[in-house]
């Protein structure tokens, strides 16, 4: 505006009555200044009456000590063979542990910040530039330390990766389950739900909610992630530190950051893979307690873990720490003492491992001639028929369970890829068909069911009907029969047609109902877990499932062991003791009651298991007189593998059909002395052919060694528990 122009007149520009505006304005700024010291007031009264009310508890909490709560493990109890000797044991072991942030890839950015800010000056601190330089040489150095460990532990790059990335991995599942179950229960429990929309008094119900939101709690936020226990901790990454190295370590740390060697608890098992699928396994010890994994170790878990104990640690707010208090002492497990045998366990193991190598070569031969080789294993088994007490369990071939409790990951991968699978357990998990070793049970139903007189003469031509099926393995190799058989040599000779003719008269549900009474089709109740039931196939089963209905054929298998029937060892073993015992059937089990260890004495009649119903003395007596030739004449079909001067035996062999382009099975099972039965046997081959031929062999050293160590001769001396542990 030029100095000539007059000054404008506001009075026409804007109206009189316009004119209180400046006024209104002002008295609006003085109530939003009041309302502005009325809300400051009450935040201000609200702090007051927290520093009146809750001031003393803030500060003590804050001058309290944090406390922190170690758990104590508990030592795992021994498990002993019969005379006292350790298959598994805890024992002290200095261990080499590095701090979780050290073994973490790539490492926490937050962590990986302050461990660089650490070795720089407060004023080079300030510096982006110098820190990230310090950040990326802590990175370097990190990356040092795992290879210097790997080195000096004996490992590869590639086994200590391994080992570093089984730990983080194992670390980074459970805090996510951790924040998982923390969202889901703020989800659940916390979370708001929206209220009812008002409009009216507006400003009276913005002044209530401010005044309500002052004076109450406010509502929960959805949980930030937390840092677990196993972020802050020490893991084992190496097993086994000698003294020179520990105190190498000890003696220069900063040349070993993040590391400590501690002593820990190691589950060893000083025979390595003896009676591995029996014993079982235990899971690496990081955690206070192992758990078992499998065999004794998880059925005796109860018995075998005792209870951990745990200490309290304070530290005061200035980061000094007091010793750990004993708040709950660590309850050691109980030793368990099983019904093995080490020193026969270990020759039934040598035994079929030879076998199975025998066996292997075979298979490599098929190899050659184009024929994929099978998987393929086998089981021994020697049990008293009394007591049921197992005196050896092999089954082959096996693992180690050190590299489990020891949680060597390579080496249980290739356990667990192992392509004859050494983690089976073939002695009670193994399924297949048990070919003539079946005979005896069939027998006892053709003589309860059918009346069958064992005297009477069959005529065998080698077949059944026609040359071209149902035919004995006599007929097979030399195109002969075995001329008039009774039962005794039908038994003796694996007379395939006796069995077919008389179980084709029979009703089906006969022989299938004595089956079940000697235990086939169920599992024995042996105090191990994951037992195979097997398969015994019933007239309702195959109506159920859908088949034209039982066949005369199905009844005729049925009695030779084929078709749809399996049978574990043990059952077949088991099957053996009854016959041995006078018709009991057996619990078998591997751990034992009693404080004392003792031989196997004579047992009153109740203590003999579960007498079969109905079986006759005389029918009883007529099996096992076919069982003895088995073995005993010159004709039985185990007399030039089995025989021994001196020992009577009775048993049994088998060869089962394992289908088509499959090499039979093997079996032998039997009991002695036959005059006098204590101990009953089984021997099982996988896809080795003729049962005399692999499995007899195997048998009769097996039997030689039971009675080297008296258990069908002079009795066996045992040690005492109490002596057992003196030792």
């Amino acid at each position: 505006m030029s100095p000539a122009e007059p000054p404008i007149d506001w009075h026409r520009v804007v109206p009189d009555d316009r004119l209180p505006l400046a006024a209104d304005s002002r008295q609006r700024i003085a109530w939003l200044c009041l309302a502005f010291v009325g809300l400051a007031g009450l935040v201000l009264a609200r702090c007051l009456w927290i520093h009146i009310d809750s001031g003393p508890a803030y500060r003590a909490a804050a001058l309290r000590p944090s406390e922190i709560r170690q758990a104590i493990p508990a030592r795992r109890g021994t498990i002993l063979d019969r005379r006292g000797v350790v298959l598994a044991e805890d024992r002290p072991v200095d261990v080499l542990t590095l701090h979780y942030r050290w073994l973490q890839q790539p490492p926490d950015p937050g962590w990986l910040k302050r461990q660089a800010q650490q070795s720089l000056s407060p004023l080079r601190r300030r510096d982006p530039a110098a820190v990230a330089e310090a950040t990326k040489r802590v990175a370097g150095e990190i990356r040092q330390l795992h290879r210097r460990l790997a080195r000096e532990c004996g490992l590869s790059d590639q086994q200590w990766e391994s080992r570093r990335r089984h730990v983080q991995q194992g670390v980074e599942r459970t805090a996510a389950a951790v924040n998982r179950r923390r969202r889901t229960r703020y989800q659940q429990d916390v979370a708001p739900t929206a209220g009812p929309h008002r409009d009216e008094g507006r400003w009276s119900t913005l002044l209530t909610d401010a005044i309500k939101a002052l004076f109450t709690p406010p509502e929960p936020l959805p949980p930030p992630a937390v840092i677990i226990r196993e972020e802050t901790q020490h893991h084992v990454m190496y097993r086994g530190v000698d003294v020179a190295w520990k105190e190498r370590i000890e003696r220069s740390p900063e040349k070993y950051p993040g590391v400590l060697v501690q002593q820990r608890r190691i589950r060893t098992y000083p025979h390595g893979s003896l009676a591995a699928h029996l014993i079982g396994y235990v899971s690496p010890q990081d955690p206070p307690e192992a758990s078992g994994r499998a065999g004794i170790e998880l059925a005796g878990q109860r018995q075998l873990a005792g209870r951990p104990g745990s200490a309290l640690q304070q530290a005061t707010p200035g980061g000094e720490t007091a010793e750990p208090i004993l708040e709950t002492a660590a309850i050691d497990g109980r030793d368990l003492v099983t019904t093995l045998d080490w020193r026969l366990q270990a020759v039934a193991e040598r035994l079929l491992d030879d076998a199975c190598r025998r066996r292997d070569i075979r298979q490599r031969r098929r190899h050659a001639l184009g024929q994929p080789p099978l998987p393929a294993g086998g089981s021994m088994i020697v049990v008293d028929v009394f007591r049921g007490e197992i005196l050896a369990m092999a089954s082959g071939p096996r693992f180690d369970p050190n590299d489990f409790a020891q949680g060597d990951t390579p080496n249980v991968r290739r356990w667990l890829a192992e392509p004859n699978r050494a983690m089976f357990d073939r002695s009670i998990q193994m399924a297949i068909p048990p070919g003539s070793v079946f005979k005896p049970a069939m027998a006892i139903a053709m003589l309860e069911a059918a009346d069958l007189d064992p005297a009477a003469p069959l005529i065998c031509r080698g077949y059944l009907q026609t040359p071209d099926r149902q035919r004995c393995m006599v007929f097979r190799r030399y195109g002969i029969g075995h001329g008039p058989t009774h039962l005794a040599d039908a038994l003796a000779q694996s007379c395939n047609v006796y069995f077919f003719h008389y179980a084709g008269k029979m009703a089906p549900e006969a022989l299938t109902h004595w089956a079940m009474r000697f235990g086939f089709g169920q599992r024995t109740g042996i105090d191990l877990p994951a037992e195979s039931a097997a398969n015994l196939p019933t007239p309702g089963d195959v109506l159920a499932g859908h088949r034209a209905g039982w066949q005369e054929a199905d009844s005729q298998a049925l009695a030779i062991g084929q078709g749809r029937l399996t049978a574990t060892p043990l059952q077949i073993v088991r099957m053996m003791a009854a016959l041995a015992n006078g018709g009991s059937l057996i619990v078998p089990r591997v751990t034992r009651a009693e404080v004392a260890l003792r031989a196997l004495p004579d047992l009153p009649a109740t203590l003999q298991g579960m007498r079969i119903p109905g079986l006759r003395a005389a029918s009883l007596e007529a099996v096992r007189e076919g069982l003895l030739r088995v073995v005993d004449h010159p004709a039985g079909t185990a007399h030039r593998t089995v025989f021994i001067d001196g020992l009577p035996v009775a048993g049994k062999t088998g060869t089962a059909e394992a289908g088509p382009g499959q090499e039979d099975h093997a079996w032998f099972a039997g009991y002695a002395p036959a005059d006098d039965p204590r101990i009953a046997l089984v021997v099982v081959l996988e896809h080795a052919g003729d049962g005399s031929v692999s499995a007899g062999p195997a048998a009769r050293q097996l039997l030689l060694t039971i009675r080297r160590l008296g258990y069908v001769g002079k009795p066996v001396t045992h040690l005492s528990r109490t002596e057992a542990g003196k030792k």
